[in-house]
């Protein structure tokens, strides 16, 4: 039987150094296919995020990225603005989608009031799960209450700075005037 691991073949110097600049073109473009993919993905990254409305003056920018959580006695509630909304029950670790970040749907000058996450888990014999979520003032960013009104339909109640419009800042400016 023979040996299934055979010696490298001696190679003449010349060959080897081929060899070697072979093995050090392939490494080198390695590491630039891999940048060219990092900053393929950054690129992305910035796209989406540029193509996001985040308000009138971007003061919503700061949630995106961010995860925010409800408890009630029966479920989890989370909130990650701008991605999803998402419900898990206490006793289990099952998370059933509420939906997908799709739009502001607030009227006129409260457009910014307002989001829409569609598109989540189908109820049993219903419609997918669609989330409104309606945002206040607040000192915190915090989800303040989750309703189902109707089936397979949840409304969140989520304070924010972002959402006073400077109602905060008067507010503290004529408490430090007193």
């Amino acid at each position: 039987m023979a040996d299934a691991t055979q010696p490298e073949p001696d190679y003449d110097p010349e060959t080897k150094h081929l060899i070697d600049l072979a093995n050090e073109a392939r490494n080198a473009y390695s590491e630039a296919e891999q940048k060219v993919r990092e900053i393929g993905n950054e690129i992305k990254d910035i796209e989406d995020h540029t193509s996001k409305d985040y308000g009138l003056n971007e003061e919503y920018a700061a949630l995106d990225g961010e995860c925010f959580i409800f408890e009630d006695r029966e479920y989890l509630y989370t909130l990650c603005p701008f991605d999803r909304a998402s419900q898990k029950q206490r006793s289990s670790g099952h998370e059933t989608n509420l939906g997908r970040y799709e739009q502001w749907i607030g009227d006129g000058d409260k457009k910014y009031q307002k989001q829409k996450y569609a598109h989540g888990t189908a109820c049993w014999n219903g419609p997918q799960r669609i989330t409104i979520v309606d945002f206040k003032c607040g000192l915190e960013h915090a989800i303040k209450s989750v309703a189902e009104p109707n089936r397979c339909e949840y409304n969140y109640v989520f304070e924010t700075p972002a959402a006073c419009d400077g109602v905060v800042a008067d507010d503290t400016r004529q408490r430090d005037e007193l």
